[in-house]
């Protein structure tokens, strides 16, 4: 029991690092097109 509980316990952290680093992805995208956008504006 104890084994299963380990196995997901890393199965949440790499789930949580995943998530962390699409959201990473996503903030770099989102400001990245932000910045275009203002730099094309003025």
């Amino acid at each position: 029991m104890s084994s299963s509980e380990e196995t997901n316990i890393e199965t949440v952290k790499k789930m949580g690092i995943n998530f962390a680093l699409i959201i990473g992805v996503l903030a770099v995208l989102v400001v990245a097109s932000v910045y275009s956008v203002a730099n094309i504006s003025s």
